[in-house]
């Protein structure tokens, strides 16, 4: 089931990164900020949250990636 987990964090770091209806698009530092400097992080498994801690590049590589903005890991 990590996963799901993992897919579920995605979908929420995505939304942070692109934005949603009324919603402001926030910046790779603003995004680790808001993860790891909020109750959200206690209420996300702390396998997931080490994982993103130690690797928050490769996630915006990833979504630069994904959509076209280039970047690279």
């Amino acid at each position: 089931m990590p996963e799901v987990k993992i897919l579920a964090f995605v979908v929420f770091y995505v939304s942070l990164k692109k934005g949603l209806l009324g919603m402001k698009k926030l910046s790779n530092e603003e995004i680790f900020s808001t993860i790891t400097n909020t109750d959200y992080f206690y209420y996300i498994d702390s396998k997931i949250m080490k994982i993103y801690q130690e690797n928050s590049d490769v996630f915006d590589a990833i979504i630069s990636d994904a959509f076209d903005e280039g970047g690279s890991v």
